[in-house]
C-alpha cells in the first residue's frame, strides 16, 4: 500500500511538473529540456558501469542547450554571437570526445565514443524538438506538444490495462516478455478516443489529422519502449535509474517520448507544408 501510495505521487508531481513545463512556453519548456537532458544522459551513462559521467554529462547537456537557444536567436542576433556560440559548441564536442577518447578507466574507448554518441542522438533530437513542436502554422500553440504527451500517457495506461486484464498472445516476448498484441491493440485504440476527445476542444487540428498524430505517437511509442527495454536487457539492468520513486529512472519514462517526439513532429510538418 506505501509503495503505490509513492508510486501514485511520484506520478502525479511527474505529470504536473510536464504540464507546467508545456503551457508555460519557452522558458518552461527549456527548464523541461533541461531536466530531462540532465537525468537522461546521467542514466544513459550509468548504464556502461564504472564509467565516470560527470564531465560527459555536463558536456551533452549544455551542447543541447546551446544548440536549442542558438537555433532560437541567431537569426535575430549578429553574425559574430552566431560565430561565436558555434565556436563553443564545437568546443564542447571536442572537449567531450577527447575526454572519453583518453579516458584513465579501463575500457573500449571506441564503444565509449559510441555511447556517447548515441546518447546525443537517441536523447538530443527529441529533447530539441520539444522546443520547436509548439511552433504551427507560425503561431506558438503550447497545448501541441502538451497533447503529445497526452496521446502517449494515455497508450501507456491503456496498453497497461488492456495487457494486464486482456492479454493472453505475446509481443515481441524476447524483448519485453509482459507486452501482449491485446495491450498493444486496447493502448491505439485509447489513444485514437483520446485524440476524438481533444479534436472537440483544440480546433488547430482536424479530427483526422488528431487521429493522424494519434496513431503515428500511439506506433512509435511502442517502438520507443521496445527500444529502451531491449537496451535494458543488452546491459542486464531492470530499471533505467532510480530518479521517480516507485517508477524507476527517467528514461523508463520517457522512452516512448524519445520515439514518440521526432515523428510528431515531422507529421506536424508534413500537415503545414503541404497544407493537409
Amino acid at each position: 500500500m506505501k509503495e503505490l501510495f509513492i508510486r501514485s505521487i511520484s506520478g502525479l508531481v511527474y505529470v504536473m511538473v510536464i504540464i507546467a513545463s508545456c503551457l508555460t512556453g519557452m522558458y518552461g519548456q527549456f527548464l523541461l529540456v533541461f531536466l530531462l537532458t540532465l537525468t537522461a544522459m546521467a542514466e544513459w551513462m550509468q548504464l556502461r558501469k564504472n564509467e565516470p559521467v560527470k564531465l560527459s554529462v555536463g558536456l551533452s547537456t549544455v551542447i543541447i542547450l546551446l544548440l536549442i537557444y542558438s537555433y532560437h536567436s541567431f537569426f535575430k542576433e549578429s553574425d559574430i554571437k552566431f560565430s561565436l556560440f558555434s565556436t563553443f559548441i564545437f568546443l564542447f564536442i571536442i572537449i567531450l570526445y577527447i575526454s572519453q577518447s583518453f579516458s584513465t578507466k579501463r575500457g573500449n574507448n571506441l564503444a565509449r565514443l559510441f555511447h556517447v554518441t548515441f546518447a546525443l542522438i537517441y536523447i538530443g533530437i527529441p529533447m530539441f524538438l520539444i522546443t520547436l513542436i509548439p511552433f504551427y502554422k507560425a503561431e506558438r500553440i503550447n497545448w501541441i506538444l502538451l497533447s503529445v504527451f497526452i496521446l502517449i500517457w494515455a497508450g501507456d495506461t491503456f496498453a497497461y490495462l488492456s495487457g494486464r486484464f486482456l492479454g493472453k498472445h505475446k509481443f515481441f516476448e524476447r524483448i519485453s516478455p509482459n507486452k501482449t498484441w491485446e495491450g498493444f491493440i486496447g493502448g491505439i485504440i485509447f489513444t485514437l478516443l483520446t485524440a476524438w476527445i481533444m479534436s472537440n476542444y483544440f480546433d488547430y487540428l482536424s479530427l483526422v489529422e488528431w487521429l493522424g498524430l494519434a496513431g503515428i505517437v500511439s506506433i512509435f511509442s511502442t517502438l520507443g519502449d521496445l527500444f529502451e527495454s531491449a537496451v535494458k536487457r543488452y546491459f542486464q539492468v531492470k530499471d533505467s535509474g532510480r530518479f521517480i520513486p516507485g517508477h524507476g529512472g527517467i528514461l523508463d519514462r520517457i522512452d516512448s517520448l524519445l520515439f514518440a517526439l521526432p515523428a510528431a513532429y515531422f507529421y506536424l510538418r508534413i500537415l503545414e507544408n503541404f497544407n493537409l
